[in-house]
């Protein structure tokens, strides 16, 4: 899926990132790292769920049981989410929106990363 909604499948290349870590074609070194930390940046989220499998890119790092790898899913997600949401809030056209809008969003959001937590 495209979720960065700039023609590219940002969620996907996720996935693959992740999983070449768990099937060995790739180190989880700081190059791989950096990539899954520029791939959540552009809007990647690990709580989507890879199309042929079902599963989330959360799920496969720990499927891999690779520590770092997960921090720094875990770690770039919550930094990709608060500057998202400052950036929603700050925006000129959703300031003139209520309190409840970004209340409806926000929740959204964490209900789907804790849903992908608890996999």
């Amino acid at each position: 899926s495209d979720s960065s909604k700039r023609g590219y499948d940002v969620d996907g290349a996720l996935h693959t990132a992740v999983r070449m870590v768990q099937k060995g074609y790739a180190p989880c070194d700081e190059i791989q790292l950096e990539l899954v930390r520029c791939l959540i940046n552009a809007g990647a989220s690990p709580c989507s769920r890879a199309t042929s499998t079902g599963e989330t890119a959360l799920f496969i790092a720990a499927e891999a049981c690779e520590d770092q790898l997960i921090r720094v899913i875990i770690k770039s997600y919550a930094t990709f989410l608060s500057t998202t949401r400052t950036k929603r809030r700050r925006d000129p056209f959703l300031q003139k929106q209520p309190e409840s809008f970004f209340k409806k969003i926000e929740d959204q959001e964490e209900g789907e990363k804790l849903i992908a937590l608890r996999e």
